[in-house]
């Protein structure tokens, strides 16, 4: 991936645990900042997604402001979940992926990364029409994922 792969910083952290039978109560609350008042308030929940048929932990989250699309990783479940804040709902499923954890949106590339704990792998998606795209091996438990614009 040459320079592209200079910019990702990918490592074993652990991650927080969630489970699928969560509403996403902090989900919803982060998503739509401009609904709270001021800072130093609490968030507060205005609504529910389900994902009916997503099952086991959780991981990691990314979103898109653009298309205000969250993306969120379903560890047990193998597959990427796609919502669309602004609807409410999800909106597509990317499956076959193995244990992914590590989620990122590329600002301003309408590209997805993934990171894989299953296989190791970093893939990348489209993150508009999720058609995949170039991939590189990063060894075992490949779990986060940063870019930085500055290539440093």
């Amino acid at each position: 991936m040459g320079k592209a792969s200079s910019k990702l910083i990918a490592d074993a952290t652990a991650a927080p645990v969630a489970t699928a039978k969560a509403c996403f109560l902090a989900l919803v609350c982060l998503a739509f900042p401009a609904q709270f008042s001021t800072a130093g308030e609490p968030l507060v929940q205005i609504g529910s997604i389900q994902l009916k048929g997503v099952e086991g932990r959780l991981d990691h989250l990314t979103f898109d402001p653009r298309s205000q699309r969250l993306f969120v990783a379903a560890l047990e479940n193998h597959s990427v979940e796609v919502i669309d804040l602004a609807r409410r709902r999800r909106v597509h499923q990317i499956t076959g992926i193995s244990e992914p954890q590590g989620l990122l949106c590329i600002p301003g590339k309408s590209r997805l990364l993934v990171c894989s704990r299953g296989d190791g792998t970093c893939r990348s998606f489209d993150a508009t029409t999720f058609q995949e795209g170039p991939w590189i091996d990063l060894g075992r438990n490949a779990d986060n994922v940063r870019f930085d614009p500055n290539g440093a």
